[in-house]
């Protein structure tokens, strides 16, 4: 049971990886294209939308730090699975206190 939360973990990064990758390259780029009049029901959407994705690779992933901070797998140096919680929170610090109020002020408003 290690091993597969070690591999949920290592996938459920990955995916979380890539849909930033896309997010940031692709998406947010093209958010700044519409106009003051449809920019807020875009960024609305955007939230909504973008939930649907990130919200299983989130629960995985925060679900099997915690498995791996508890059952760490032979072959896994101690340190390694709190260097990945401490990135984690990181991750999802900066979420809830810098990308999510940034969102909630572009669904309410152009500026």
């Amino acid at each position: 049971m290690n091993t597969a939360a070690l591999y949920a973990n290592t996938m459920a990064t990955a995916v979380m990886v890539g849909v930033i990758w896309f997010v940031q390259i692709a998406h947010y780029p093209l958010l700044a294209q519409f106009g003051s009049t449809q920019s807020v029901a875009v960024a609305q959407q955007h939230q909504q939308r973008t939930s649907y994705v990130v919200g299983l690779p989130m629960l995985v992933e925060g679900l099997s730090t915690l498995w791996l901070l508890a059952r760490r797998p032979d072959g896994v140096a101690v340190l390694l699975p709190w260097f990945n919680a401490v990135l984690l929170a990181v991750a999802l610090g900066s979420t809830l206190l810098l990308s999510v109020p940034l969102h909630a002020k572009m669904a309410v408003s152009h500026n």
